[in-house]
């Protein structure tokens, strides 16, 4: 018989990721129209009903996919004429579906969109989240000049349909040739985001702390996506330019752990990450091969990643949910088609095969 102590040593290191190689996807075409499903956002209301905006790189126009009755409708939102006005879809209280894109923020009213001016001034690209209370919180990103350009980055908040408390966040000398970022709000309604600009400047985390904005620089990185873990700290993932590599990157009391999570090839591009028990999902584009991948990460030692979709060049701008059933559902563009395209899965996501916790009491009985 074993000894107590080395039985549980054994069993605390069976806990693992399981990877999610062994879900059925369901690959649907949504929009066939050239260079559709170009910055895909998508949000799933408490149906579990997906809301995607992403523009038409062609005519530039914003356009809403949902899913109605079983089968895709798909609308025009609003007509911009820059790519690098990427838009982020939220779901207000009530299930309305909304999105912020270039400092502005839509707000479907029956079948039109209302917009309202998040007051920011950033032309470029913003995004925003919904926190427990329901206000809105949002940031963004522009310039101005010629030759030496000056970025900046601002923040508001949203309450009851009204934008105030606008911010500077950030007022330097640089040009947003890539611009992306992403936001969460915490339990206490503190919004947490990362901020990419281009592959000449160090990703940023963004935080607020009782009423004080903060920024912590990490390396260069693109294509950022943040969400928090159990205990409320960040996780970044983005794509690391300089190595092509996924990057995960967490911050406990000793700062921040920069972990490389996929290295095979030039993969990384267009993170979306989603906590769900702790875990972090992240889908992203592997450029190589063309394909869609999911990644799995629990801590720098625990992760494991996995192909979705091969069928062509595919997995540009992804953009991940995870349903209340946990089973994950992604938007993303066929690149090589030039067609938005949504996987889902058939069964949810497996996590850890068994925690420490069950565990012993597995070994008391």
């Amino acid at each position: 018989m074993f000894p107590r102590a080395l039985l549980v040593a054994l069993l605390v290191f069976t806990v693992f990721v399981a990877p999610a190689a062994a879900i059925d996807w369901q690959i649907e075409t949504i929009d066939v129209i050239h260079t559709s499903g170009f910055r895909a956002s998508l949000a799933l209301d408490s149906q579990g009903t997906p809301h995607i905006i992403y523009l038409v790189q062609s005519s530039g126009d914003f356009r809403y996919a949902t899913r109605v009755s079983g089968a895709w409708s798909v609308q025009l939102a609003h007509a911009h004429l820059d790519s690098r006005m990427g838009p982020t879809t939220v779901i207000l209280p009530g299930d309305v579906p909304a999105f912020s894109a270039a400092g502005d923020f839509f707000v479907r009213t029956g079948p039109s969109w209302l917009n309202e001016d998040m007051g920011t001034d950033g032309f470029w690209c913003s995004t925003a989240a919904v926190g427990p209370d329901g206000a809105v919180q949002g940031i963004s990103q522009g310039s101005f000049g010629s030759g030496a350009y000056i970025g900046f980055l601002n923040a508001a908040e949203r309450h009851e349909g009204v934008w105030s408390e606008q911010k500077l966040l950030m007022n330097t000398v640089f040009y947003p040739l890539q611009p992306s970022e992403s936001m969460i709000v915490d339990a206490n309604g503190n919004p947490h985001a990362s901020v990419t600009t281009t592959n000449t400047e160090p990703l940023r985390y963004w935080h607020r702390e009782n009423g004080v904005w903060l920024s912590e620089p990490l390396s260069l990185g693109l294509w950022s996506s943040i969400a928090l873990d159990a205990q409320g700290s960040p996780r970044i993932s983005f794509y690391d330019a300089a190595e092509q590599n996924l990057v995960v990157a967490t911050r406990d009391a000793n700062g921040w752990t920069l972990t490389p999570i996929d290295e095979t090839g030039d993969v990384g591009l267009y993170t979306s990450q989603v906590v769900r028990n702790n875990v972090s999902y992240v889908s992203y584009y592997d450029k190589t091969n063309g394909d869609l991948k999911l990644a799995t990460f629990v801590s720098p030692n625990q992760f494991s990643t996995t192909t979705v979709d091969t069928n062509g060049d595919v997995g540009a701008w992804t953009s991940l949910a995870i349903d209340a059933q946990g089973r994950p559902q992604i938007a993303y563009q066929d690149a090589g088609n030039g067609q938005l395209k949504y996987a889902s899965g058939a069964v949810p996501l497996a996590t850890r095969s068994s925690t420490l916790g069950g565990l012993k009491a597995l070994y008391r009985h």
